[in-house]
């Protein structure tokens, strides 16, 4: 974590810590309907939903990520495909990417993702990035 992030969101599931130079997302806990539309609010303004445009891709750090429903990998990969700057979400356990593939992340093309060392997916290339 860099000095300059600050927790943009909390709650019993899941915490999200939030940077802008450059601009990346901590994610820890549990992704789900619970929570959702909160990450959504944060994801859009990080992502340019206001009119920004992103001049350096951003970064998703999934690395405390244990739980991620399809309904919010949907939300992430609807908002990726929309970003005015490539969206990389990083150290992705399998099951979090076995998600995303549901949802057909595959189909946003400036959508990477990133296993994690150690996970099943690790040292094979994401779908999502070709």
């Amino acid at each position: 974590m860099t000095q300059a992030e600050v927790e943009a969101f909390a709650s019993p599931l899941l915490r999200v810590r939030r940077g802008d130079d450059p601009p990346v997302l901590r994610l820890a806990g549990e992704a789900d309907f619970s929570n959702r539309g909160e990450l959504e609010a944060i994801l859009s303004a990080v992502l340019g939903g206001a009119g920004e445009r992103l001049s350096q891709s951003v970064l998703i750090d999934a690395r405390e990520l244990v739980f991620l429903d399809a309904g919010s990998a949907h939300m992430l990969v609807r908002l990726a495909r929309s970003a005015s700057a490539p969206v990389r979400i990083v150290d992705c356990s399998t099951v979090v990417l076995r998600v995303f593939g549901m949802v057909g992340a595959d189909q946003a093309p400036r959508l990477t993702l990133v296993a994690a060392a150690g996970s099943e997916a690790a040292g094979r290339p994401s779908e999502a990035a070709s």
